[in-house]
């Protein structure tokens, strides 16, 4: 499990998007250097916190439909 977090780790760090993982509670669990980037916050400041602190940055539509994706279909991308 750790071997595969590591390798999560350093693959999503290689994306030039912004990657922000979160938990079914939406507390940021990942938080990629491009999302440092374009959002202009570090890891540190975000991780453990809850994903609504980007609420003006993601339109909240957008944001409720993606949720409901994920709770129907079990994942979500985009």
């Amino acid at each position: 499990a750790e071997t595969l977090r590591r390798f999560r780790g350093i693959v999503l760090e290689q994306i030039t998007d912004a990657v922000v993982l979160t938990d079914l509670q939406h507390r940021i669990t990942f938080w990629n250097d491009s999302a440092k980037r374009i959002y202009g916050w570090t890891s540190q400041q975000t991780l453990g916190r809850d994903f609504t602190l980007l609420h003006r940055l993601v339109q909240p539509q957008r944001l409720t439909e993606a949720l409901k994706i994920l709770t129907e279909q079990g994942r979500y991308q985009g």
